[in-house]
């Protein structure tokens, strides 16, 4: 045994550790000290180290991040103050400060529909070309007396969900449980299992995501003005956006935080003056207005002068069908002997615009949508 190699004679962090657990037990029982321990001690006044006042200088190269590498890295644990440490051994609230989800804009909106089975066929009437008839090919004449009327078939087609799982998944040591923690890790996947969702309404690539209205094939996005400005958003975009979109007194604008700047200042010149087509609200709680639909700024918009920094949806033609709402189970034996419980969360669901394509309607040259975005202005 080297006592001069600067470790004191221990072979590793786990021989240290044994050594002072070792250590407590023999001062209870007036035995004789490690050896190795006792140019290492010092006297503890303030009556927080562990051993009867004694605590002990870590060993060089014995640092605080070497101990730690010790202990798995995917835990909540008590052993590192970030994950959750500082809780464990205080008084501490069974909940956690933290700048969470602004919230989903579109909850309540969307066309909710429970799902009997995992997969879940939905039919609809292909009826997205009113030039003559508005119900996928029904017809209705005049007829008069005596002669036969015309006759007409509606076509259909089939709208399928398929539930995928979306999970969660995390480890918390027994003694920072026994704080209170679960709820606070419950209480964190609520946030993110909102916050991942309505990033997949938006931008959801399908599959097993979501389709986000962003990869809608019914989507229509409306063109830049000619020369308007990179990062820029004009009155006349707004406008046009607002004159492509099917359900308009439905609808709602999604808009990243940056474009706020830009929609504050739209208006619409009208002689020598004008008129604002934003109007901020005077009312604390409630969103503002662009042509008379409201605004909810959220993060998980595009950047400013991005396709999707600005949507106008009506979210009630997109569908979110939901097989298992959000489960939660824990189990002690995953990492029973590393004193840890393994909590998962999950939710079986599926989303999608049902539109598969743009509607023509009965009189006019432009097609309409509940999904209408702003093409990229770079």
């Amino acid at each position: 045994m080297n006592m001069n190699d600067g470790r004191r004679g221990f072979a590793n962090h786990v021989d240290f550790l044994v050594a002072i657990m070792a250590e407590g037990g023999a001062r209870h029982r007036d035995q004789v000290i490690d050896v190795r321990l006792k140019e290492l001690t010092a006297t503890d006044t303030s009556g927080d180290a562990p051993l009867g006042g004694m605590s002990y200088m870590l060993p060089a190269g014995f640092t605080p991040a070497g101990l730690s590498a010790a202990v798995s890295s995917d835990e909540q644990g008590g052993y590192a103050t970030e994950f959750g440490g500082f809780i464990a051994g205080r008084t501490m609230a069974t909940f956690a400060l933290g700048a969470a989800s602004e919230g989903d804009p579109t909850a309540g909106r969307t066309l909710q529909i429970p799902m009997p089975e995992p997969s879940f066929e939905i039919p609809a009437r292909t009826d997205k070309d009113h030039s003559t008839s508005v119900s996928g090919g029904l017809t209705v004449s005049r007829k008069p007396e005596t002669l036969v009327p015309d006759v007409s078939r509606m076509e259909l087609e089939l709208v399928t969900l398929h539930a995928n799982t979306l999970m969660g998944f995390n480890y918390a040591t027994e003694e920072l449980l026994s704080t209170g923690f679960a709820a606070i890790i419950a209480a964190g996947f609520n946030d993110e299992f909102a916050s991942h969702l309505l990033n997949e309404k938006i931008r959801g690539g399908g599959g097993n995501q979501f389709q986000g209205v962003l990869n809608s094939p019914a989507k229509i996005t409306v063109a830049k003005e000619t020369n308007q400005v990179a990062d820029t958003i004009m009155a006349e975009n707004a406008i046009k956006m607002a004159a492509r979109c099917w359900g308009l007194n439905k609808a709602i604008w999604l808009a990243n935080h940056d474009t706020r700047l830009q929609l504050y200042k739209l208006g619409v010149a009208f002689g020598t003056s004008g008129f604002a087509i934003y109007q901020p609200s005077s009312v604390f709680g409630s969103p503002d207005m662009l042509l008379g639909a409201p605004v909810f700024y959220t993060e998980r918009c595009s950047a400013l002068g991005d396709e999707g920094d600005l949507i106008l949806c009506n979210w009630g033609e997109y569908l979110e069908g939901t097989y298992q709402p959000l489960q939660t189970a824990e189990s002690i034996h995953v990492r029973f002997v590393e004193h840890e419980r393994a909590f998962k969360f999950w939710i079986r669901n599926d989303g999608a615009c049902w539109w598969r394509a743009p509607l023509t309607p009965a009189n006019g040259a432009a097609t309409l949508s509940p999904i209408v975005t702003l093409a990229e202005r770079a």
